[in-house]
């Protein structure tokens, strides 16, 4: 699988957050980032598989598992990480993905 990560690290520096890292290491792409605002951290990890194991994850706990399989999904990732970043819960984010 050759997914051009680039545009989601791109929004993420866009968006605030720090520390973006992607993990190379195994078969698919991992990317990992922080942003720290004045009431919350949130923190993500987006793991690029063909199965439907990806997550966004809150340090609330709560996680999201869909599959980034094409660049259809990255551009579902963006739009569900700019609502998460306008304060939106996730449950109001997931329908962003899932379409």
């Amino acid at each position: 699988m050759n997914l051009d990560t680039t545009k989601i690290q791109n929004e993420l520096q866009e968006l605030g957050y720090t520390d973006i890292k992607q993990d190379g290491a195994n078969r698919y792409p991992v990317i990992t980032a922080h942003r720290q605002t004045g009431v919350y951290d949130i923190e993500v990890r987006i793991e690029c598989t063909p199965k439907p194991n990806t997550v966004i994850k809150g340090k609330n706990g709560c996680s999201m598992k869909y599959v980034i399989e094409d660049d259809q999904a990255i551009e579902r990732t963006i739009k569900a990480l700019k609502a998460l970043n306008d304060g939106k819960a996730f449950y109001q984010i997931w329908p962003l993905l899932s379409h």
